[in-house]
């Protein structure tokens, strides 16, 4: 059993249970009053489309990071990571459920719910040194909605101004990241570094197992300098190769035994190592991947 994958399954499920009670409460509140159906003002509609708005980018981030990847998700630090944050998250929102009636509550909550998210996103990038497009656009958003919604609160008090702020970030995140969030592949390939510590040692096996990663695994391998005719600066070379290690998510190693500084260098980054192609997950397409 991939008690990883369980673990992360189950925060998924226990997010989702958490916001759709939060989306209840919410819904609850702007119909019903004395248990009766009652037709909501105008501005508790407004305040119900601001909290729909900031709950729905949340709820598409999460959930799509959730399931990214979760077959071959390695980090385990980063998924344990994550899984806090993210019931921290949904319990946050929740709690919006319950005041998103007060203009002025419900600010102070969006804007502590953001600084959590910037907080979280800046950390996981420090750590792993990595980070992509939608990463820098959630870290844009945090950042305005941080520095405005104080702004708003201390001078103007004016709900359209939420609104606007709501409804926009949302139409843009959706359309920056409409491939994240909705993409139609099945799956990710992992970046896999290509290692050998013997210059001479297997060559021509390495090249098979490329082929084999590429075709039927669906992966994105890496080549160390070890596989080339570059050995003029070998100090250099090698410090390239450790850079290229950082930002994979693997190293496929040809033999185990060598330099005790790479090894601790993967240990220390959480990068899974395989020495077989037979321990690399398949990511499955919808069409097979050619060269």
């Amino acid at each position: 059993m991939n008690y990883l994958k369980s673990g992360r399954e189950a925060i998924r499920l226990l997010y989702v249970l958490i916001i759709g009670l939060g989306i209840t409460n919410a819904i609850t509140d702007l119909f019903i009053a004395n248990k009766s159906f009652v037709v909501p003002s105008v501005e508790k509609s407004v305040l119900f489309i601001i909290y729909f708005s900031f709950i729905l980018r949340f709820f598409f981030g999460a959930y799509r990071v959730l399931a990214y990847d979760i077959d071959i998700e390695i980090r385990r630090t980063k998924v344990i990571i994550n899984m806090f944050g993210f019931f921290i998250q949904a319990i946050s929102f929740f709690i919006y459920s319950i005041s998103y009636q007060n203009i002025a509550v419900s600010q102070w909550l969006v804007i502590i719910i953001c600084g959590i998210d910037l907080i979280w996103i800046l950390s996981l990038i420090f750590i792993y040194k990595t980070a992509d497009r939608t990463s820098y656009q959630w870290l844009f958003h945090d950042l305005i909605i941080i520095i405005v919604l104080p702004i708003n609160l201390l001078f103007w008090q004016n709900i359209w101004v939420l609104f606007i702020i709501a409804i926009v970030a949302l139409i843009l995140d959706l359309a920056i990241n409409h491939e994240f969030y909705f993409s139609t592949k099945k799956g990710i390939g992992l970046k896999i570094f290509i290692y050998s510590f013997n210059t001479h040692n297997g060559v021509e096996e390495s090249l098979t197992d490329l082929m084999e990663i590429v075709l039927t695994k669906g992966h994105h391998p890496i080549v160390s300098h070890k596989f080339t005719n570059l050995y003029d600066d070998e100090k250099l070379l090698s410090c390239i190769d450790l850079e290229l290690l950082r930002i994979c998510d693997a190293v496929y190693l040809l033999d185990r035994h060598g330099e005790e500084n790479l090894i601790k260098f993967i240990h220390n980054y959480e990068i899974e190592i395989f020495s077989h192609v037979d321990e690399i997950p398949v990511i499955l397409f919808d069409e097979p991947r050619l060269l």
